[in-house]
C-alpha cells in the first residue's frame, strides 16, 4: 500500500479492540481508505447507506440501541454536512457517535479544488470535540492513534455525545493491487467505563423534603430500569409525593404515576394550578413532551427545584433550578424510599383524581369519537406487540401516544424517539438503526410528512423483517391546524401544512413492502391484525384521515375537559 496512508488500517484495528462493533459508510472516493480499513476489519459490522443524512440518523439508532458509539465515515465536501441533524440529535439526547470525514490536504482548501469546502471543525458546538489527524499518517503513527483513542474515550465519557474526527487524505488512496491492504489483529485495549459519582443528598434538600406537604417528581426523556421503577413504585405510601410521567421516560406502568397531565393542565384555571403547585420539585432525564407542563412549572414554580443526575451540571427549563444531586436517579430514590416519612397531604390525591377522570373521559370519548387520528392511533396502540419496541415521529405522534400513554400499562414496551431536538427529519433512520440490531417487533408510529421526509433510511439492503410502520396521512402537517397561531391564517394549508396528495403506498410499492390502508374503524382493525403477521421484510399501514375532522374531534375533548362534562 502507499506509504502516506499506512496508518489508516491500524485505526480500525484500534477502535475494535476498544468495542466499535457497527460502521455506517457512505460512498465516496476520497473516504476509499477509510472504507478499506473498517470493511476488511473482521470484528466490525458494515453498513452502506448512500445518502449521508439517513446514514447519520441509521447510526444514532444503533447507538440507542447499543449504548455504545457506532461509526460514521463519508467521503470530503458536502457529504458530511449532511450529517449535522444526526449529530445535533445525539449531542442533546447524549448519544455516543464517532464521526470520520475524509478531506483534501490543507493546502487545497479554498482553491477551487472540487468537493473541498472547510471541514475542520464544521460540526461547532453540537460535538463534543473535534480532532483533526496528522496529514503524514507514518512519520505522526502514535499521534494519529492517540487522538482515534482519545476520541473514543471522550464520545463515552458521561455525558455520552458524538465526537468528529477530520481525516486528509492525499492521492493516490487505492492501493495498487486488490490484496495490497494489511489487515491488523484487533487491539485489546477495552473502554474505561464511566464513573458515576454517588454524592451525598444535600443537607439543604433533605431538610426540604423532610417539612414539604406537595413533592413532584418529573421524568422527563430517559430509559427507567427496572430497579428503577420498584423504587417508584415504593414510593406509593408516602402521600405528599406525587410521580409525573411522560410517555418517553418509559416509566407509564409505575404505579400512581400522573400520565394525562398534558391535558387536563390545560384546562384547569389558576386556583386549581395553585393548588396543584410543588413545594419541592425533583426531576429526573431529559426533555419532556408535555408543554403544558412545562408552562405550569414556568407559571406556577416551586419553592425548590433540584435535578438528580450523574452530571455535574444540568439545564434548567423552569428557570428554578437550585442544583444537582449528582447521583444515578436509583441511589437517589433508594434513600428517598429508606428516610422520608409519610406525611397526611392532598397534594397527590388532587393530581391522581384529575388523572383518572380525564382518563376515564378519553377513554369513552375515543370509542365514541368519529373517524379520525384520535380515534384510529387509540385503538392502534392497544394491538402493539407486547414486549417491543415503539418509535414515534415528532410532531402530532409522539404527543398523541402521550396522550394515550395510560393505554400501554402493563406491555412491557419500549419507548423511544428522536426528543433530543424534536425534528421530524431523521425519525426512519433512526428506527432502522434500532431495528437492524434488535429482533424484538419495532413499530414505528409517524406523521405522512415525517416519513416522507426520509425515504431513503430504507435505501439498503440489509433485512428489517421486525419493522412494523403506522403513518398517519392527513395530507399535511396536521399539527399547525392544532396550534392557535397559524389555524388562524389564510395562509395554513399553502405555507404551514403544505398540503400534499402523496401516499406511503408509493414508497412501501418502491420497496416492496407488505401494504395494507385504513380509512375506517373495519379497515383499520382488519389491517392491524395483517400488520403484525409474520414477514420477510417490513410492513406498513397507513391510516388516512380528514385534517378538519382531526382538529374538530380533538377541540371536542378539549372543551369537554373544562367543562367536565365526562
Amino acid at each position: 500500500m502507499h506509504p502516506h496512508i499506512a496508518h489508516i488500517p491500524r485505526i480500525s484495528s484500534l477502535l475494535a479492540g476498544m468495542g466499535l462493533k457497527q460502521v455506517v459508510l457512505s460512498s465516496g472516493s476520497r473516504c476509499a481508505p477509510l472504507v478499506l480499513s473498517f470493511t476488511r476489519q473482521p470484528e466490525l459490522a458494515c453498513y452502506s447507506i448512500v445518502d449521508e443524512r439517513s446514514a447519520g440518523f441509521i447510526a444514532l439508532g444503533m447507538a440507542m440501541q447499543s449504548g455504545r458509539a457506532s461509526a460514521l465515515i463519508c467521503t470530503s465536501g458536502t457529504a458530511g454536512l449532511n450529517y449535522a441533524p444526526a449529530i445535533a440529535e445525539a449531542f442533546y439526547q447524549e448519544l455516543p457517535l464517532l464521526v470520520l470525514t475524509a478531506d483534501r490536504p490543507a493546502e487545497w482548501i479554498d482553491r477551487w479544488d472540487g468537493q473541498t469546502i472547510r471541514q475542520e471543525g464544521m460540526y461547532g458546538r453540537h460535538v463534543k470535540a473535534s480532532y483533526a489527524l496528522p496529514e503524514d499518517g507514518p512519520e505522526d503513527m502514535e499521534k494519529a492513534l492517540s487522538i482515534i483513542g482519545e476520541a473514543w474515550q471522550k464520545a463515552h465519557a458521561y455525558p455520552c455525545g458524538p465526537v468528529h474526527i477530520n481525516v486528509p487524505l492525499a492521492e493516490p488512496f487505492y492501493p495498487e493491487e486488490a490484496g495490497d491492504w494489511p489487515v491488523y489483529p484487533a487491539a485489546a485495549e477495552a473502554l474505561t467505563p464511566p464513573a458515576f459519582l454517588q454524592a451525598d443528598i444535600p443537607e439543604g434538600l433533605w431538610h426540604s423534603l423532610q417539612k414539604a406537604d406537595r413533592v413532584l417528581c418529573v421524568a422527563g426523556q430517559e430509559m427507567m430500569s427496572a430497579e428503577r421503577k420498584q423504587l417508584a413504585n415504593a414510593l406509593d405510601i408516602f402521600p405528599q409525593i406525587t410521580l409525573v410521567h411522560d410517555v418517553i421516560s418509559n416509566g407509564y406502568d409505575v404505579e400512581g404515576a400522573v400520565l394525562s397531565h398534558d391535558l387536563f393542565l390545560a384546562a384547569l384555571d389558576e386556583r386549581q394550578k395553585e393548588a396543584l403547585r410543588p413545594e419541592v420539585l425533583i426531576t429526573t432525564g431529559k426533555s419532556l413532551i408535555s408543554k403544558n407542563l412545562k408552562h405550569f412549572l414556568r407559571e406556577f414554580p416551586p419553592r425548590e427545584h433540584w435535578h438528580v443526575d450523574t452530571r455535574e451540571h444540568t439545564p434548567d427549563p423552569f428557570g428554578t433550578l437550585a442544583g444537582t444531586v449528582q447521583c444515578k436517579p436509583e441511589v437517589f430514590f433508594k434513600a428517598l424510599a429508606g428516610q422520608m416519612k409519610p406525611k397526611t397531604s392532598a397534594c397527590r390525591h388532587r393530581w391522581q383524581e384529575l388523572d383518572i377522570q380525564t382518563r376515564a373521559g378519553l377513554d369513552a370519548y375515543a370509542r365514541a369519537a368519529e373517524w379520525s387520528e384520535w380515534k384510529a392511533l387509540y385503538h392502534a396502540l392497544q394491538r402493539v406487540p407486547v414486549k417491543g419496541v415503539l418509535h414515534l415521529a415528532n410532531s402530532m405522534a409522539v404527543r398523541y401516544v402521550n396522550f394515550f400513554a395510560h393505554t400501554l400499562q402493563g406491555r412491557s414496551l419500549e419507548v423511544q424517539a428522536n426528543r433530543g431536538t424534536s425534528g421530524i427529519d431523521g425519525s426512519n433512520g433512526t428506527a432502522v438503526g434500532f431495528s437492524l440490531l434488535d429482533a424484538r417487533m419495532q413499530t414505528l408510529i409517524t406523521g405522512d410528512l415525517a416519513f416522507l421526509y426520509d425515504p431513503n433510511a430504507f435505501w439498503h439492503a440489509y433485512p428489517m423483517a421486525n419493522l412494523r410502520i403506522i403513518v398517519l396521512n392527513n395530507g399535511g402537517g396536521g399539527i399547525f391546524r392544532m396550534i392557535d397561531g397559524p389555524a388562524r391564517l389564510p395562509e395554513l394549508e399553502t405555507w404551514f401544512e403544505t398540503r400534499h396528495e402523496r401516499k406511503a403506498k408509493e414508497i412501501a410499492g418502491l420497496y416492496g413492502w407488505k401494504y395494507i390502508a385504513a380509512s375506517d374503524e373495519e379497515a383499520l382493525d382488519a389491517g392491524l391484525q395483517d400488520l403484525y403477521l409474520p414477514g420477510e421484510g417490513p410492513a406498513l399501514l397507513e391510516i388516512f384521515s380528514n385534517p378538519s375532522v382531526n382538529k374538530s374531534v380533538f377541540q371536542v375533548f378539549k372543551k369537554r375537559l373544562r367543562d367536565y362534562e365526562f
